[in-house]
């Protein structure tokens, strides 16, 4: 999933049906995008909810 962070206000990704593994533990990898152009791979994280449902 891509998501535009730079000048973002609007855009949301969410993702969906994230279980833990055997031993109850998630895992989140957050990394520069396929659309990373920046010469030294610079992203931003705006923000990360994690929550329950």
């Amino acid at each position: 999933m891509n998501l535009m962070t730079g000048s973002n206000k609007t855009n949301v990704a969410c993702a969906e049906n994230i279980a833990p593994d055997p031993e109850g533990n998630i895992y989140i990898t957050i990394t520069a995008g396929d659309l990373n152009n920046n010469a030294t791979g610079f992203y931003y994280l705006n923000a990360l909810r994690i929550q329950q449902q």
